[in-house]
């Protein structure tokens, strides 16, 4: 476990929030959220005093160890007056709620794939993967009009459940068969992928073994799928851009740790929290735009554009 507390020459009035990781910072995901936080914290005028713990479940997560972790936290947030807590990620959440006895009076901002706790004092920003999904596809089919199939590699269960069925749904409306890659070892995948038609429209979700139990950082495996591939491949996770794929409508942990600090803030101010906060924002690469030959001039406006080469007169 480990902590950081970011301390800023803040305001007497300083709002005092309590940060828990579910994963260490070797995830993009941890990292992304935490540095988005940081941001917010370092904004002029911002009062925000961030007190960042680590949960760790892929190295502690046996009940003893959390039984141990809590206690230290109870102790160490004696004497701190709390105005916050925010939960990145379902085993944080839980943990938060099923192990420590903070006060109801104390709002909380969970960010959640399938944990859920309704209470008015309690947060949920979910991953509307229906909302990135559908948006997502309806971008493919604006920029890439030549797809005339589809393939969604499988990664962990409940996300691909979720993805390969929407997209099913989707691409059966438009008469696109639609094919899942499972239970694969990492050679057989790239071996599957480096053979799809240019007109396949790839959909990678994050994959973390293989058959064989072998493991794998996901974005460096899409770096190599996306080497080998003659076609476009498309991601719903922002923390997988800039590594070959070509984006999509992508669940932003930037965005969802900058809306989590916007419902405390709202709660603390007003005593409840808003109605429309979100978790995505469009991303695409132009290099693989171009690579793939998409539609480059129907770029949504306001998509974030990595890798756009600088115009001659701007170099």
């Amino acid at each position: 476990f480990c902590a950081t507390v970011l301390f800023l020459g803040l305001p007497l009035n300083a709002q005092k929030i309590l940060v828990v990781h579910s994963y260490n910072t070797s995830f993009p995901w941890t990292t992304a959220f935490e540095d988005s936080l940081r941001d917010e914290a370092e904004l002029p005028g911002s009062g925000l005093e961030l007190f960042i713990e680590n949960l760790d479940v892929t190295r502690f997560g046996t009940v003893p160890e959390r039984r141990a972790f809590a206690q230290f936290l109870t102790e160490k947030y004696e004497n701190v007056a709390l105005d916050a807590i925010i939960g990145n990620s379902d085993h944080a959440c839980a943990f938060i709620d099923e192990y420590l006895s903070f006060p109801v009076s104390v709002p909380r901002a969970y960010y959640t794939t399938s944990y859920e706790n309704r209470k008015p004092w309690i947060f949920g920003l979910r991953a509307k993967y229906d909302r990135v999904i559908l948006d997502t596809w309806q971008l493919v089919n604006s920029i890439f009009p030549q797809m005339d199939n589809a393939v969604v590699i499988a990664g962990d269960p409940y996300s691909t459940k979720t993805v390969y069925a929407k997209i099913r749904d989707l691409a059966g409306d438009a008469g696109i068969p639609v094919r899942l890659i499972d239970n694969f070892t990492f050679d057989e995948l790239i071996a599957e992928v480096s053979r799809a038609s240019p007109t396949t429209a790839i959909f990678f979700m994050p994959v973390l073994k293989d058959r064989t139990g072998a493991g794998s950082t996901p974005k460096l495996l899409l770096s190599d799928l996306a080497g080998k591939s003659p076609a476009p491949i498309f991601t719903f996770w922002e923390t997988m851009t800039g590594s070959g794929t070509v984006g999509g409508y992508v669940i932003s942990s930037r965005t969802a740790a900058r809306e989590m600090v916007r419902a405390i803030r709202d709660y603390l101010g007003t005593g409840s929290f808003g109605t429309e906060y979100t978790v995505s924002l469009c991303v695409l690469d132009w290099t693989e735009m171009e690579r793939h030959g998409l539609r480059t001039d129907l770029v949504p406006e306001g998509a974030t554009i990595i890798n756009r080469p600088e115009p001659i007169y701007v170099r």
